[in-house]
């Protein structure tokens, strides 16, 4: 009976753990200079956002990118289709993938702690490296 008690425990705590979700604003920000956001929505699609100062004429250049997101354990990865790119959303972060950084469950510290994604791969060489900090 232990046994039948302990088993319905584990696998009610390993699906509820699954679930957790990602779906959040993340930001990077360079301080007056320019900011990165990336919205992950609870329903799978993403919006990504970049805003920079040109020092030069004082005006921001701005990029735009849309579409939809999947999770694979601690990888999220984002696709993006031709119906996704127009004249505004003009970035193709299509097969990009993030790893996220999360604090683990099994962690009870009262150290301060940000989640996190870190892109590892895309198509657009800059990309890469960038850390998002989840607000």
């Amino acid at each position: 009976m232990r046994f039948l008690l302990f088993f319905l425990c584990s696998i009610t705590f390993s699906l509820s753990h699954a679930q957790e979700s990602y779906a959040g604003t993340y930001d990077i920000q360079f301080g007056e200079i320019g900011q990165e956001t990336l919205v992950l929505q609870t329903d799978g699609t993403f919006e990504y956002s970049y805003s920079h100062l040109i020092k030069d004429n004082k005006l921001p250049k701005e990029q735009y990118a849309k579409g939809t997101w999947t999770q694979e354990k601690k990888i999220i990865k984002l696709h993006t289709t031709p119906q996704d790119l127009n004249e505004k959303y003009t970035l193709n972060l299509n097969k990009s993938r993030a790893r996220s950084n999360r604090r683990s469950p099994r962690n009870t510290s009262t150290t301060p702690y940000k989640e996190s994604l870190r892109f590892f791969e895309s198509p657009i060489f800059w990309f890469k490296g960038r850390e998002f900090i989840k607000q």
